[in-house]
């Protein structure tokens, strides 16, 4: 099956979705998911800032307390408590969290979280990094939750967690919708080899198996970095002429746009490098300050870079990227309007921490 193909059938399964919970929007008194009014309010610290995004992409900012270091998807103003690696412990406590949400890089990276959730009564929720944009959608909503399939995970779906599944399901189809729609119109372009630089000096690209290799595939493109065995491949001179690229494109999240070549001391190595990407001048510093998040965002980066790969279609992505239909344009009393109070916590709260 084809990714487009891919797309739009789980576009159309979440369709169903929203159209048979808009029939009765108001929660069910007798659901485990929505009893919540007994239960003390969610003071929650996000120490991954994809998931700083998708709390607030789901109208729950005002949940969080604190979260990671350097988190751009951050409210103003919210505490910083270092990150999974780091914790500043007296920080993260001061906060008085009740649930602590990260996402684990690999096994047992949230040991010394678990000892502190333990000592100090919180709950830890840790979800795995996701490597494809499927686990994106996971982490985001699973549908399988709605039939009581899916309820028995380690951790549930954050849409299930904060007690907001329709609205988690109109973010989750937003942003498949635009994914498709970038699928299909860049589909009759050139597919064009990219290198996608996480570095420069060295040089440090994004490999298979990453959500940002898919959402290249996505706009019609070809990872240069498809035959690496690792995320984060290094190249230097003689495997960068080898690779061969067509385009380069630079993810420096908040960087400075890209100067003259021959001027920019970010592209020392690639000044007089015998590759297509250079003697076309196709190099590209895509600087959005989410650029690297695996989150609710991910059309807004694949836009960006189809944008940079099919100049010509500039016009057409703004436009569809632009468009939201008022079926998935969050409403309804699953989300606190502007000046609400935030949600109580829902009894998934208290399945996890079982």
């Amino acid at each position: 099956m084809s990714r487009l193909s891919h797309l739009s059938l789980v576009v159309y399964l979440l369709m169903g979705v929203l159209l048979l919970s808009s029939c009765d929007r108001q929660p069910d008194p007798q659901s485990s998911l929505t009893r919540a009014e007994d239960l003390p309010q969610a003071r929650l610290v996000t120490l991954s800032p994809a998931l700083t995004k998708m709390v607030v992409d789901l109208g729950q900012k005002e949940l969080l307390v604190g979260t990671a270091r350097n988190d751009n998807a951050a409210p103003e103003n919210l505490p910083a408590v270092g990150d999974v690696l780091d914790i500043n412990t007296e920080a993260l406590l001061r906060l008085r969290p009740t649930h602590v949400l990260s996402m684990a890089v690999k096994d047992g990276d949230d040991a010394r979280l678990a000892e502190l959730a333990r000592r100090n009564n919180f709950v830890l929720g840790t979800y795995p990094s996701p490597l494809n944009l499927d686990e994106v959608g996971k982490i985001l909503f699973d549908e399988t939750e709605l039939t009581g399939q899916g309820l028995d995970k380690k951790v549930p779906s954050l849409g299930v967690l904060l007690g907001v599944p329709l609205a988690a399901s109109r973010v989750k189809l937003r942003m498949l919708t635009q994914l498709a729609q970038l699928s299909e119109v860049t589909s009759n372009t050139t597919r064009p080899r990219v290198l996608l630089l996480l570095a420069t000096s060295p040089a440090v690209a994004l490999g298979p198996g990453t959500v940002h290799s898919e959402l290249l595939n996505n706009v019609n493109a070809t990872n240069a970095a498809d035959s690496a065995s690792v995320g984060a491949p290094s190249f230097d001179r003689e495997k960068l002429l080898a690779a061969a690229p067509d385009v380069l494109l630079y993810l420096s999240p908040g960087g400075p746009p890209l100067e003259d070549l021959a001027t920019d001391v970010r592209f020392v190595l690639f000044r007089d490098l015998d590759i297509p990407a250079v003697k076309n001048g196709r190099i590209y510093v895509l600087n959005d300050p989410l650029i690297l998040l695996p989150s609710t965002n991910v059309a807004s980066i694949a836009a960006d870079m189809a944008k940079a790969l099919h100049p010509s279609l500039t016009e057409k992505i703004d436009a569809l990227m632009a468009v939201e239909s008022t079926l998935l344009r969050p409403s309804g009393p699953m989300v606190p309007e502007a000046g609400q109070a935030p949600l109580p916590r829902t009894p998934a709260w208290e399945t996890l921490a079982r």
